[in-house]
């Protein structure tokens, strides 16, 4: 058996109004050299339909992203696997890029450049300035989070233990041992992220939950505790 080079991971809950486009981006820039896994989280919605109608394999599993991140690594069976959110478009030479910096033997895994789509209408004045902050937050300190579409090698994914199965921040914690592992790069691609969650609870607001979160994170405060302050 032809093992795939690539594995997309896709954790999913009640997604079927991104699922498709997802995945249809996804299979532009991987093709056949990659394998596509949803890992659901119990959906009652269709996402898990359209997603095997897009070719994808289903795989059910706990709610919560980080678990079925980890769900997801298990049971693929790339060289390198991909996690992506089911609302973010990859950029079509995103194999290629990947392909690129992994060449370097030193190199671990990576992150994409983020922008905000306009799917939804223009976007508020705060979101055109969030992305090309995350952006170059991600240059200066080598921080990535999930929206980023985070990459790295299978082989370092197991030596690490995976995704940390936590409720939130299991991104940040999973791209900081990557870090630790060898080096990580950001992409000169960018991919394309809903900014429907920000839109919803108003941008401000959100960013400084979150920023208040990422400190109180980086203090030490378990992600068990501080989940419950993000809902």
């Amino acid at each position: 058996m032809n093992l795939p080079h690539f594995s997309i991971v896709i954790p999913t809950l009640n997604e079927a109004d991104n699922i498709g486009p997802t995945l249809r981006a996804a299979k532009t820039a991987f093709g056949h050299a990659a394998e596509y896994l949803i890992v659901d989280g119990g959906s009652t919605d269709l996402t898990v339909q359209l997603a095997i109608a897009e070719g994808a394999r289903a795989i059910h599993g706990p709610r919560g992203r980080g678990a079925q991140l980890q769900a997801g690594l298990q049971e693929s069976l790339g060289v390198v696997v991909v996690f992506l959110h089911a609302d973010t478009l990859l950029p079509q030479d995103a194999a290629g890029k990947i392909d690129a910096v992994l060449a370097d033997t030193r190199v671990v895994g990576g992150s994409f450049r983020l922008r905000f789509d306009n799917r939804d209408g223009a976007l508020p004045f705060p979101l055109r300035w969030l992305a090309p902050g995350i952006n170059l937050r991600s240059r200066l300190f080598s921080t990535a989070t999930g929206d980023q579409a985070i990459f790295a090698r299978r082989a370092i994914l197991e030596s690490i233990g995976g995704v940390q199965p936590v409720p939130l921040f299991e991104d940040v914690r999973l791209y900081r041992t990557l870090r630790r592992t060898g080096r990580v790069l950001l992409l000169s691609s960018a991919v394309s992220t809903s900014a429907r969650r920000w839109r919803k609870s108003g941008p401000i607001r959100l960013i400084l939950l979150h920023l208040v979160l990422r400190a109180l994170h980086a203090a030490g405060v378990p992600p068990a505790r501080l989940v419950k302050l993000y809902r």
